[in-house]
């Protein structure tokens, strides 16, 4: 990445790898963004730039920031369980999404009066897989969640990997 930056290399590019699942989620009434377009320009033979729009989800961080930014340890423990809310959901319509870390949900305050638990967004649906989710592949998202926490937060001062399965 340091080299080619935004540059890919491949036959079947990210960006339209990414749309059918994202749509195909959202109409499966999951919190994906809406994809509003995607555009793939080829720079030679296997090589492309491309890229994904999405409908702005307005007043919304990812999740590590959130909890980064967000002092208060019940609103932090909310969202993640959410977010697990949000992986369970996922796994139950079928499908699996093979990169599962804190940096790929969106945390948007809820609107509603009195609302405490924040809405969820799932983001970067390129690699998303729709199969049967047997008990081994929903503990390897729970692995890969709590290695992105380690990643993240060594000291485990933030947040707690236990808290997504609430």
């Amino acid at each position: 990445a340091r080299f080619v930056r935004d540059l890919y290399l491949g036959w079947r590019p990210r960006p339209f790898a990414e749309v059918e699942p994202a749509e195909r989620l959202r109409a499966m009434g999951l919190p994906v963004p809406e994809t509003l377009g995607a555009l793939v320009r080829r720079v030679a033979f296997l090589f492309y730039r491309g890229a994904v729009a999405t409908r702005e989800i307005e007043a919304s961080a990812n999740l590590w920031v959130y909890l980064e930014e967000t002092a208060d340890d019940a609103a932090r423990r909310r969202a993640c369980a959410a977010a697990g809310e949000v992986v369970r959901a996922l796994h139950d319509t079928g499908a699996t999404h093979p990169d599962l870390n804190l940096q790929n949900f969106l945390v948007q305050p809820d609107p509603r009066e009195g609302a405490v638990v924040p809405r969820i967004w799932l983001i970067d649906c390129d690699g998303v897989r729709f199969t049967s989710v047997g008990e081994a592949e929903r503990r390897r998202a729970r692995e890969r969640l709590a290695r992105s926490c380690r990643r993240l937060d060594p000291e485990g001062t933030v947040v707690d990997p236990a808290w997504f399965e609430a």
